[in-house]
């Protein structure tokens, strides 16, 4: 085996321990040892590809990292900004080994089974909890899981965003018969812990995936599809109408604290401190709120318009490589784009920068999508019949 072949091999075992191990509190320590380690390795062994100069993509998700610090710096408490800012640390490590790692198609299975084996962990802490009480509410449960992903029950959608790519490592010769096969478990987890949102996210990822899958005019599906999830984000506030109205609250006072300080935000994380004050009405909800269940209107919050504009200008960039790729439409390409649907609709009702799964799986999933140019030397001809050369040629160049 060559030095750079014991690289590839380190940086796929690094980053599919460093998923995996998310799954329990326990395995969190080890995680990052695995991911420093797997990093290390690709980056001595010269399995990392720093010789393609940066994208579009890769400027907008540093923009965006960039963004984060320096709110967290002008916060009105950058002490503790910057203390629950460490999964952003193993999101540029994720973003740079499966946008570098060579060869990429195995450092993408080795981060899905990865994942996968982090949400088995997750399973089966939930189903031991449930075991050991079961008069328990499913938040109780979620908090006994001792999962550090996990702090509600409508976490469990992270497993949706990831349920394509996941199946795609395990049966890449049938990845639709494997996500559905994925997808019954997952509704009877999400029925168990009552998560509506989660359960319309499974959903979702896999009717996109499909749809991208098989579409005739796969350019045009990738639009459809994310319109299919800001449609379930709309029929998500319709039925659970009954616990919107705190959510209103919470993103009224989110929008109030981004007129307040427009610039740079109230600061990173810091949304707990003002969001009371900035709100005129009672609040309905007398618990402590600490995000405000709208991952937009809380980048705007924290981040002021620097941050808003960052996460825009990310999200242009993801979806135009989508329609560029579009054309050659990989099984990649497809488990991306679903998963991102999926996290489309969550970020609409429940994710937040707090949770590590929007940091850390979000990361792993803008990466892939940011990956699938689809117009590698071995598909240039098929680019070439489809697009025609001219514009084959200029896709190619992004």
């Amino acid at each position: 085996m060559s030095v750079r072949e014991r690289g590839a091999f380190g940086a796929a075992v690094g980053l599919a321990a460093f998923f995996g191990l998310q799954g329990i509190d326990a395995g969190v320590p080890l995680a990052w040892v695995a991911l420093t380690l797997g990093a290390a390795s690709a980056a001595f062994g010269g399995a990392l590809d720093f010789e393609r100069p940066l994208d579009r993509c890769d400027w907008a998700y540093g923009a965006f990292l960039v963004a984060c610090i320096v709110s967290a710096a002008c916060g009105v408490d950058p002490a503790r900004s910057f203390a629950l800012s460490v999964p952003m640390l193993g999101a540029l490590l994720v973003w740079i080994l499966l946008r570098r790692g060579q060869p990429t198609g195995r450092v993408q299975r080795a981060a899905a089974l990865g994942l996968g084996a982090c949400a088995l962990a997750q399973a089966i802490g939930l189903l031991g909890a449930v075991a050991q009480q079961p008069q328990a509410l499913p938040a109780q449960w979620v908090a006994a899981a001792g999962a550090a992903w996990l702090v509600v029950p409508n976490d469990i959608g992270w497993m949706a965003c990831v349920l394509p790519w996941i199946a795609l490592a395990v049966w890449p010769a049938q990845p639709l018969r494997a996500a559905l096969v994925l997808l019954l478990p997952y509704l009877a987890l999400c029925a168990l812990l009552h998560s509506r949102s989660g359960a319309l996210a499974g959903g979702v990822a896999i009717a996109v995936f499909a749809l991208l899958l098989h579409a005739r005019r796969p350019r045009r599906a990738v639009l459809i599809a994310f319109a299919i999830g800001a449609m379930a984000a709309l029929a998500t506030l319709t039925f659970a109408a009954a616990s919107m109205q705190a959510r209103w609250q919470l993103w009224r006072s989110a929008l109030a604290m981004f007129l307040q300080h427009p610039l740079v935000g109230y600061g990173l994380h810091d949304f707990v401190i003002g969001y009371r004050d900035s709100a005129a009405a009672a609040w309905i909800d007398d618990r402590i709120t600490p995000w405000p269940h709208n991952l937009l209107l809380e980048i705007a919050a924290e981040c002021g318009v620097m941050g808003l504009g960052a996460a825009l200008f990310l999200a242009v960039c993801i979806l135009r490589r989508g329609i560029d790729a579009a054309a050659a439409r990989t099984p990649a390409f497809c488990a991306a784009y679903s998963g991102l649907t999926s996290l489309l609709l969550l970020a609409c009702v429940e994710a937040s920068l707090l949770r590590q799964w929007v940091w850390l799986a979000g990361s792993a999933l803008l990466a892939l999508a940011a990956s699938q140019t689809g117009l590698g030397r071995n598909e240039s001809n098929l680019a070439a019949e489809r697009l025609g050369p001219v514009r084959a040629r200029r896709a190619a160049r992004r």
